[in-house]
């Protein structure tokens, strides 16, 4: 049995802000996957890439990550492993306790993290070419106030 969606519904479903955003990260993630498979990176999953994202080049907790993931620490755990695994990242004991494992990004992770960046800003530069500067300042602007 199928459930008709009404056309208010159905257009406010076709043209909503996170469904036009979540278009967007989809195509430029495409580009990132491919430069990925071609690279020495191959290996890595997409969730664990998203975490490594996530961290931002800091060092933070498993716990820290899991909730800024909003995924269970156990998840976080298992990829940061693979990560580990991978040379990625390191996990350390926190110093103030040694219970707790802190992930620190390696020179690999960097270096993975700077090709990262590098698609990027290629990609915001087309993004600044199709909009054109003022526009493209007030977009970004206009999503930072939006997550703030």
């Amino acid at each position: 049995m199928s459930i008709k969606i009404d056309d208010e519904a159905e257009y406010f479903l076709a043209d909503n802000v996170k469904g036009l955003m979540q278009d967007y990260v989809s195509r430029t993630n495409v580009e990132l996957m491919e430069w990925r498979e071609g690279s020495s990176f191959a290996n890595l999953r997409e969730g664990d890439v998203r975490l490594l994202g996530l961290l931002r080049g800091q060092t933070l907790s498993l716990s820290d990550l899991a909730r800024k993931a909003g995924i269970t620490r156990q998840a976080v755990h298992s990829a940061m492993h693979r990560l580990s695994d991978e040379g990625m990242i390191s996990l350390v004991a926190a110093p103030d306790d040694r219970k707790q494992k802190n992930i620190q990004v390696t020179e690999k992770g960097h270096a993975f993290r700077n090709s990262v960046a590098e698609i990027l800003q290629a990609q915001e530069r087309r993004l600044e070419a199709k909009l054109g500067a003022e526009e493209f300042q007030k977009l970004k602007a206009l999503l930072v106030k939006a997550i703030s």
